[in-house]
């Protein structure tokens, strides 16, 4: 959960790409929600924006030096919601706004595709 208004920046949950059998469960536990609160997940593509992840180098224990493109896909926090995605997608939670009542609320776990 992020109850302070910052994000950990843009990241891959799994950094080989290589790896085709990893997936992340996220679910959304909040019982009250509104879009106006924020938290979205957000889905970026790789691109040539010029963005390597120069400007959140706050993050640790992540690489560094890929490329971030532009947002390719929002999801919104709606309650109750479970989100499946390849954990090698380059992605981010934006904060709850200023205006939210309560933190967000996920659990998110890690998935393998038996071989």
């Amino acid at each position: 959960n992020e109850w302070v208004h910052r994000s950990y920046g843009v990241h891959r949950d799994n950094p080989d790409l290589n790896d085709e059998g990893a997936f992340n469960i996220l679910y959304c536990a909040n019982l009250e929600w509104y879009p106006t609160w924020g938290g979205e997940l957000v889905y970026y593509s790789e691109g040539d924006t010029g963005d390597t992840q120069q400007f959140q180098t706050e993050t640790y224990n992540q690489n560094r030096g890929f490329h971030v493109g532009w947002p390719s896909e929002i999801v919104g926090n709606a309650p109750g919601r479970i989100v499946i995605y390849d954990s090698r997608t380059l992605h981010n939670t934006r904060p709850p706004s200023s205006v939210s009542k309560c933190m967000r609320v996920t659990l998110a776990f890690r998935a393998r595709l038996k071989k």
